[in-house]
């Protein structure tokens, strides 16, 4: 048993028999896959929503008028998203509003590990704060002896980030377990940091958990639910693991408009991005257990905003237009482009056939924006390519501001403890070259997000070829706009995000290597970081701002995307 478990195991065996004990009907209020959204948004519908100022308002009242407990809990990926994240590793905005608001426990979900282990420790040392949640994470094993892991031990000691939560409501305890699930797990690349398998870690921490008596059970869990019941990864968790009462389910930003019921637990979810607060009430039974009073998705609307929460998001957003924008040349409230083109939304093109002109877009931007950080001597890019999966939301039709361009790429943050990647130029051979396709003819098929988004390759694969075996023909565009075959030996100069090319030793054996201009391995990738004069990191969110901002004006003074970008290029042709 882990440590943290045990704790709470004895703590609790003190009043096992009050917790035991029929206890009062339990309220509880969740969200879950946050992702940073602040300010309120406009809604698939045209209507605005969400905003955290909004949501505290609408969890105080909650609270106010409810007779018994009242727990509030978060089940991860609250960060990762819009520009409030350039201020995470100095302010923990999103663990700084969880404490203003009240929250009991929050667990981390992946994208909280996106940007490694020495930011997310200085974002819990920022979020030390009075009033902080719990932070139960059951099923983590970080490395005691590898020493790059020092801060990140240290920031989860201090939390502390625990196996166990116990939440004290007037003398009703709850017990609180949070789960990272095998496919949010699978996107957490952080040597020495793993996750085990959910269901048996959780069921030996419940165990010990009711062992010693506990009000209620409930888990926090970052794994999900799915229409295929074989990968409804909380199913799984409810049917396995007795003595459960409550999953909170995130990571698949579902929206369940009634509780789902397995073994003898409720699963509960309200979406992404806070546009609803979720809320059940659960009555206890006389044999144990609990049953449904009450269950609602409160639409976080626009109404009542909580003073404070307002104060903070206001705060924060002045931050980050000095500290962030202003040194780029940006505003929140300055427009940078404008756009007649209703692009898809990068969900939809997972398993869509053909290309993605918003991906092309990008792509282009970092071939447009490299040559032009670097100035004069700035080496012939000859491709740029990014996932799928680092393009989070789309561009709006109409005005588009800075806001909306980071939300496009949010991912990560670079040396600088910055939100979002900065880009990364380096060297491969053409052999590696060849391979990087397989991302989309191999890669892919198993993994959407590595969907290859390119500029400057065309390239073909045979759908009928064994696995990293498919890429058939490869062509790269030179200087001179022609684009000819891959030559294996030559080297050709290339740009990604650096988040993106940290991976590439990862998913491909032997690793395509980053190289420099003299054909060696670089040591050490952050050398390839592309920094504008003065030395700011060039993100690939502002490398798409100004690429946006170079297209011809519209007649209302506005940059407007070309029409190109309405269809997307033929880069990749696919042979039986």
């Amino acid at each position: 048993m882990k440590p943290a478990v045990a704790a709470a195991a004895v703590f609790l065996a003190l009043c096992a028999p009050a917790c035991a004990a029929a206890g009062p009907a339990v309220t509880v209020l969740f969200t879950h896959d946050l992702h940073a959204r602040f300010e309120p948004f406009t809604a698939a519908d045209g209507g605005r929503t969400g905003g955290f100022a909004r949501l505290a308002a609408l969890i105080a009242a909650e609270k106010a008028a409810a007779k018994g407990p009242v727990l509030t809990v978060d089940a991860g990926d609250f960060s990762s998203g819009t520009l409030f994240d350039s201020l995470l590793a100095e302010t923990a905005p999103e663990l700084r509003f969880m404490a203003a608001a009240g929250y009991d426990a929050v667990t981390p979900g992946n994208h909280e590990f996106e940007s490694g282990p020495g930011i997310l420790a200085a974002e819990l040392r920022s979020g030390l704060l009075p009033g902080r949640p719990a932070m139960p994470l059951t099923n983590i094993s970080v490395s005691t002896s590898a020493a790059w892991l020092a801060p990140l031990r240290s920031a989860f000691s201090a939390w502390p980030v625990s196996g166990a939560a116990v939440i004290d409501k007037g003398g009703f305890r709850a017990c609180i377990i949070g789960l990272m699930g095998e496919d949010a797990a699978a996107h957490v690349h952080i040597p020495g940091v793993s996750f085990s398998d959910a269901v048996p870690a959780a069921s030996a921490a419940v165990k010990e958990l009711r062992s010693s008596g506990c009000g209620i059970v409930i888990a926090l869990s970052h794994s999900g639910t799915s229409p295929d019941p074989a990968r409804s990864e909380d199913l799984r968790l409810a049917r396995e693991v007795p003595g459960l009462d409550l999953v909170v389910s995130g990571h698949t930003h579902t929206v369940l408009k009634e509780p789902l019921k397995a073994g003898g637990a409720y699963i509960v979810s309200a979406g992404e991005w806070g546009r609803f607060l979720g809320k059940i009430t659960l009555e206890p039974k006389p044999g144990g257990g609990y049953e449904l009073s009450s269950y609602s998705l409160l639409p976080n609307s626009p109404g009542e905003t909580d003073g404070a929460a307002g104060k903070l998001v206001a705060g924060l957003r002045a931050a980050v237009e000095k500290e962030y924008l202003a040194p780029y040349g940006l505003a929140f409230d300055e427009p940078v482009a404008a756009s007649a083109i209703r692009f898809a939304r990068p969900q939809d093109m997972a398993s869509a056939p053909g290309g993605y002109s918003l991906g092309d877009l990008a792509a282009d931007a970092f071939r447009y924006a490299v040559p032009r950080a670097e100035g004069a001597g700035s080496a012939w890019l000859s491709a740029a390519f990014l996932p799928l999966g680092t393009i989070r939301d789309t561009l709006p039709e109409g005005v588009i501001k800075p806001a909306d361009v980071f939300k496009v790429l949010p991912l990560s943050a670079g040396p600088d403890g910055r939100g979002g990647s900065p880009l990364a130029a380096f060297y491969l051979t053409g052999a590696d070259l060849a391979r990087l396709p397989e991302a989309e003819a191999t890669i892919a098929r198993g993994n959407t997000d590595a969907r290859l988004q390119v500029s400057g390759l065309r390239f073909s694969w045979s759908a009928g070829a064994a696995p990293f075996a498919r890429v058939r023909e490869v062509l790269v565009q030179g200087p001179d706009g022609v684009f000819a075959p891959a030559v294996p030996g030559r080297l050709y100069r290339v740009a990604m995000s650096f988040y993106a090319a940290g991976m590439l030793n990862l998913f491909f054996q032997p690793p395509i290597l980053p190289r420099g201009a003299d054909g060696e391995p670089v040591p050490d990738l952050a050398g390839t970081i592309v920094r504008l004069p003065g030395g700011r990191e060039l993100k690939e969110w502002v490398a798409l701002a100004r690429f946006l901002a170079s297209f011809k004006k519209n007649p209302a003074g506005l940059p407007q995307i070309p029409d190109r970008y309405a269809q997307p290029r033929p880069s990749v042709t696919i042979l039986p």
